[in-house]
Order: structure tokens, then sequence, then C-alpha cells
């Protein structure tokens, strides 16, 4: 944890040394995003969750835990996880407000209309 929080001010440093030369009229070079590393997919981590969940015992919120999951993934896509916007999860619950709170789902249905990335 020292370690992480140490390069964390050294990142910190780097960059308001970075805006004060640019502040003074220095041009200075934006650095090149970093890569993402291979993530696991959506599905993976979900399906991961949900074994997790299971060994807590938790039955009522299991269920529901069991259903809102997968609606999560066929929503915003089996992407990578690295590649994950605010803007997913933000779709993500806008659609689970809609959901009747008694029912059957929409997911019995067919599901919600998948979302169209970005182009």
């Amino acid at each position: 944890m020292d370690a992480l929080l140490l390069e964390f001010g050294h990142t910190l440093i780097r960059t308001n040394e970075s805006l004060l030369q640019r502040f003074n009229g220095q041009r200075v070079a934006t650095p090149v995003a970093a890569q993402f590393a291979e993530t696991p997919r959506l599905s993976e981590v979900t399906k991961a969750y949900l074994e997790y969940y299971e060994k807590l015992e938790h039955s009522a919120m299991l269920r529901k835990v069991q259903t809102v999951m997968p609606l999560l993934v066929s929503l915003v896509g089996d992407k990578p996880i690295g590649t994950l916007r605010q803007s997913d999860f933000e779709h993500f619950f806008e659609a689970i407000q809609q959901l009747p709170l008694a029912g059957k789902m929409p997911a019995a249905k067919g599901g919600f209309p998948r979302r169209s990335s970005p182009s």
C-alpha cells in the first residue's frame, strides 16, 4: 500500500509540474494514453460474482442479484471490463429503474434492446 501511495504522490507532482509549465506558457507534450491490459469479459466477472454471492447465503438478495447481473451484461454488452465506461452504467441504471417491481421481467421476454457501441 505504501508503494502505491508513493507512486500516486509522484504522479500527482509530475502532473502539477506539467500544468504549472503550461500555465507559464511552455509547451508540454500530452502523454500518450496507457494501453488497457487484457481484462476479463463482463460475463466472466458477473459469473464469478454470482458464484461468490451464492456462498454468502443471503437468499433473498441472491435472487435479486441473479436477476440483475445478467441484465447488466445484456444491456451494455459482453465486453472486456477494462473498456466499460460510466455511460454504460448510467444506461444500465436508467433501464433497471423502469423495471416493474413485481411480475415478469423483460429479460424473460427476450430482454432489453442491446446498447449500440459508440463509433
